[in-house]
């Protein structure tokens, strides 16, 4: 009877011994691990990621458009991949286009970008383009150099007193000034108010 007693007490304190290998050294052995991995992994993403961006701070970019109006555009931090060495991404873009009647067409947003082949630039989140007395509001503009035109897009607000319109598209000719704003679908219309400006 003692000898089953003593084998049976080995055998407890024998599992008690694994259990504790187990839960206090093999486990959270191997949760660091994944853990180091996980970060490694991480870290490893970061280095590529970075590794392909060449990145640059409060730059400035010049060209023209093909009827000879310069345009410049500001940013304060741009960068290009190394597999898109054409397209240059702009962090709070602000572009200036000397117009040929010596006004200044303005366009600021929160994210840009830049294609050095075509000189097109695409602003977006919260554009703002000025111009005179104009002030129209959008998501998305796409400035095409060899139309000579701005495609504007998403919830656009043209400010042009005494008038104010409301648009989910519209089309600003950089030549004549002359902007065109229609919806996206033909059974709504585009909205338009008188206001007084400030």
């Amino acid at each position: 009877m003692k000898n089953k007693s003593l084998k049976f007490q080995f055998a407890l304190g024998f599992l008690i011994l694994i259990l504790i290998y187990f839960f206090y050294f093999y486990f959270p052995s191997e949760k660091q691990k994944k853990i180091s991995n996980k970060i490694n992994k991480i870290d490893k993403d970061q280095i590529i990621e970075s590794q392909n961006k060449n990145i640059f701070e409060n730059v400035e970019y010049i060209s023209t458009d093909t009827t000879g109006k310069k345009i410049v555009t500001q940013a304060t931090k741009s960068f290009f991949l190394q597999n898109r060495p054409e397209i240059i991404y702009l962090e709070n873009p602000i572009s200036f286009t000397f117009m040929k009647d010596g006004t200044i067409l303005k366009i600021t947003s929160e994210k840009g970008e830049f294609n050095k082949i075509t000189r097109d630039a695409i602003y977006q989140k919260n554009v703002i383009i000025t111009n005179k007395d104009y002030v129209i509001n959008c998501y998305e503009a796409t400035y095409t150099v060899k139309e000579n035109k701005i495609k504007l897009d998403g919830n656009v607000i043209i400010q042009d007193p005494p008038n104010k319109i409301f648009s989910d598209k519209a089309t600003l000719d950089t030549n004549t000034n002359y902007t065109e704003a229609f919806m996206d679908s033909k059974e709504r219309r585009v909205l338009s108010q008188k206001f007084k400006k400030k």
